[in-house]
């Protein structure tokens, strides 16, 4: 069942470069290495951490990145419920980079509105400025 939920939750999101002829940020001669990044800090407060999964020979030409966000009702879970996922699409998509990400839980006290949006486009905001080289 976990496999046919995957591509509704899963969001793929083209974070850059409008013309493939744009500079790569990569020498000719560079071939990046597949590197995973655990507990990366995109914010502040508490929650706001992702997992990177960078596949290699990726380049801010031609590498998309799918975004997991755990589902719970934006009051529960994690973003270890989908670390299943993660073996899934590196098998499936081996040029794409992988963003697994938690985000601030709603309290009674701190509603979900719009804090985890926030978190959302905080995490995009923070792969565009990275030096990770996605499209």
């Amino acid at each position: 069942m976990k496999k046919f939920i995957l591509p509704l939750i899963a969001m793929l999101f083209n974070l850059g470069c409008n013309s493939a002829d744009e500079s790569n940020g990569n020498s000719a001669d560079t071939v990046l290495p597949a590197e995973d990044l655990f507990n990366v800090a995109y914010g502040n407060e508490n929650g706001q951490v992702m997992d990177v999964y960078l596949p290699e020979g990726r380049n801010s030409a031609i590498t998309k990145v799918f975004i997991l966000v755990h589902g719970g009702g934006w009051s529960s879970g994690s973003k270890s419920d989908f670390n299943y996922a993660v073996p899934i699409l590196k098998s499936a998509f081996p040029g794409y980079a992988i963003v697994n990400i938690n985000y601030r839980l709603a309290t009674p006290e701190s509603p979900a509105f719009p804090k985890q949006v926030q978190d959302i486009e905080r995490v995009i905001q923070f792969l565009k400025a990275s030096d990770y080289n996605l499209s």
